[in-house]
């Protein structure tokens, strides 16, 4: 599209110096040729007549035409690379959500998996609370069991030797 655009400029800078322009050029629209210059012993010289004045006030609207045309062409042209640069931005940063929407759903699952560990990990820090409660009592109850048991032996100890020595008194 530049290049037409440079081709249309280029005939209608040919038409400008009096060349005629090709009346269609790749579907653009050419300027109608410009009228022959005037012929006679004064044709250089403005003369005042108005058709030359008016062909010099043309020639001035037809320079601003195209100046004005090589300025819309060229912010055309930039225009068409920033939305090239834009277009390949917008695939860098598609790329890095893509790689960081990967990471981000990894992170959750380390998280969630995290949050099941620590449920987990309470539930087993209770049963194991009460365990110890119940250890503790066990123990207790034995220790009691065993000193009453001692308790008893050392009776019947004392008793049958303080027996026996009773029964030896008598005999």
């Amino acid at each position: 599209t530049y290049l037409m655009v440079v081709e249309v400029m280029l005939s209608l800078q040919d038409s400008t110096d009096g060349q005629a322009a090709p009346s269609s050029h790749r579907g653009g629209v050419a300027k109608p040729p410009s009228p022959p210059p005037p012929y006679g012993p004064h044709a250089g010289l403005d003369s005042g007549d108005p058709l030359s004045s008016s062909r010099g006030q043309q020639q001035v609207h037809d320079e601003h035409d195209m100046l004005s045309f090589v300025e819309r062409t060229n912010a055309m042209a930039k225009l068409e690379q920033d939305i090239i640069l834009l277009n390949e931005v917008m695939r860098d940063i598609n790329a890095l959500v893509v790689v960081q929407g990967e990471t981000i759903e990894w992170i959750e699952n380390a998280i969630d998996q995290g949050q099941t560990n620590v449920l987990v990990a309470n539930k087993q820090l209770v049963t194991a609370i009460r365990y110890k409660k119940c250890n503790r009592r066990l123990t207790c109850c034995i220790v009691t069991i065993v000193l009453v048991v001692l308790l008893i032996i050392i009776l019947a100890i004392i008793i049958g030797i303080c027996g026996v020595a009773k029964l030896c008194q008598k005999n």
